[in-house]
């Protein structure tokens, strides 16, 4: 695996093209730290990041990109239950939350360069990712007091394991190449069906 740094918002376009040359597909699966991030750091990487890489993948040939995204791009203030894709977006003025909005506008990017129809492209869009023990869902369960485990309820929503959405951005990737007609363009939602609140994933932790 070859890293390649780039700093967003500080380095030019033509580093980022350079470092896409000769690649297959990429795989967007970049934001700021959800909880600590500045307004400004939402919009130079959710929005303009995944814009200059998008546009990136155009300049560089690259046939297919598949954008992790997040329901938060309907806006985790406007409460769904069975939503689909087909669901109309709640329109823009409507949004708090600067992460929220700036999802949005990042999954926009992905689909214009689909629809212009030089790279076959895509979002999937899922919610609370449990990938270790300490990233953003399950950070705040440890104890402060060893032995002790506080688990507030809160609004249930849908978490995933992060190898499935792993596999599900596989399978995107996939379905790019062979299917392309129907999958370029579109946002998939990756759910396993049922939702939690965070203080039931509290709960269950603590009888392990």
């Amino acid at each position: 695996v070859d890293f390649v740094q780039f700093r967003l918002g500080a380095d030019g376009q033509d580093k980022l093209v350079e470092a896409l040359a000769g690649v297959d597909c990429v795989f967007s699966a970049v934001t700021p730290h959800v909880q600590l991030a500045t307004v400004e750091q939402f919009e130079m990487t959710n929005h303009a990041g995944v814009h200059a890489l998008a546009q990136a993948c155009v300049e560089a040939r690259v046939p297919r990109l598949v954008h992790l995204s997040s329901t938060a791009a309907k806006s985790h203030y406007f409460h769904a239950v069975n939503a689909s894709e087909a669901d109309p977006m709640p329109p823009l003025d409507t949004y708090e939350s600067p992460y929220d909005i700036t999802k949005r506008l990042g999954e926009e990017a992905v689909l214009e360069v689909a629809r212009g129809n030089s790279v076959a492209a895509c979002c999937i869009r899922c919610c609370g990712i449990l990938s270790s023990p300490w990233d953003f869902c399950m950070n705040g369960l440890w104890p402060v007091i060893p032995g002790l485990i506080i688990a507030p309820i809160g609004h249930k929503t849908d978490f995933i394991d992060g190898r499935d959405v792993c596999r599900a951005l596989l399978l995107a990737a996939q379905a790019l190449e062979g299917r392309r007609q129907e999958v370029s363009g579109e946002v998939f939602n990756v759910t396993k069906g049922d939702s939690k609140a965070p203080g039931e994933i509290n709960s269950y932790a603590a009888r392990l």
